[in-house]
């Protein structure tokens, strides 16, 4: 497991934090967690912080493999999600540059989540209306 999340269901958002190698496949794995935990209920958004992560198989990630993983998972998961804000936050331009590909496939789907990427975790967290100062309370 290369990842850990906090629920908090008062501001219905859920926080992830993904450290060490990351891998597009893990990605079910994770959303069906998160769908699984009593606190989640849909609708709350979601605030991936991939800083610390280093990419693995970046190689293999171009714009076609993405977008068949996208129509392979993404429908299910964004219904389950239902209307929510997602945001993501990477560390490095290169970083930005996939998961920017990633995200523009999901832009060709009737998806309910908004999705946004950001390079400053501050502004990520603004955008999703998390209260100055508040503190993410991972396991």
């Amino acid at each position: 497991m290369t990842w850990t999340y906090y629920v908090d269901p008062d501001l219905r958002i859920v926080f992830i934090l993904e450290f060490h190698g990351f891998s597009f496949s893990e990605l079910p794995a994770l959303y069906q967690t998160i769908f699984a935990d009593p606190l989640y209920r849909q609708g709350m958004d979601i605030c991936f912080d991939l800083r610390q992560v280093n990419f693995t198989d970046k190689d293999k990630y171009d714009f076609k493999f993405l977008s068949t993983l996208s129509s392979t998972i993404n429908s299910d998961v964004d219904q389950r999600l239902g209307e929510c804000k997602l945001a993501v936050t990477v560390n490095t331009a290169e970083d930005y540059k996939l998961i920017h590909q990633w995200l523009v496939t999901l832009r060709m789907t009737s998806s309910p989540v908004e999705r946004h990427l950001f390079q400053d975790y501050s502004t990520a967290r603004e955008w999703l209306g998390v209260p100055e100062g508040y503190e993410i309370k991972y396991p």
